[in-house]
């Protein structure tokens, strides 16, 4: 009878570490590529999401970086050089506002502006809405 209860509980341990384990992770931010061309950006300027991520491709004939112009901003990234037909490693955006950004290669001609979007601004137009909708209800 103990044996049967060890391999009851056992078994109960087994499956509750299983359920807690498949459980649905959280929402994985979606991945944007800009292009690195001769002289410019393509797109210059994009919005993302926070927890979004870029990634440059250079499809310019020149080495290419992609560089914040602030290193004091939160979302600082440095992608050095990117060489002809490679691409960066992806940069993860944590926090909104805009990252104004730069070649540093050719920084009169290659600039542009990765506006981030969401967390507390998100949250906030979030429960704006949601408030709405309850006013609507109670018409």
């Amino acid at each position: 009878m103990r044996k049967l209860l060890v391999l009851l509980l056992t078994s109960t341990l087994a499956l509750a570490l299983v359920a807690v384990s498949s459980a649905q992770k959280p929402k994985e931010g979606k991945d944007h590529k800009v292009k690195m061309l001769d002289n410019k950006f393509s797109p210059a300027d994009i919005t993302v999401e926070v927890g979004d991520t870029v990634t440059w491709v250079n499809d310019g004939e020149h080495a290419h970086t992609a560089t914040a112009d602030k290193k004091s901003d939160p979302n600082y990234f440095d992608t050095g050089e990117v060489k002809h037909g490679k691409s960066s490693k992806a940069v993860t955006f944590k926090k909104a506002g805009p990252v104004p950004y730069h070649c540093e290669i050719h920084p009169a001609k290659m600039k542009g502006t990765i506006t981030v979007k969401g967390g507390k601004e998100k949250d906030k137009k979030d429960k704006d809405k949601d408030k709405k909708d309850k006013d609507k209800e109670k018409d």
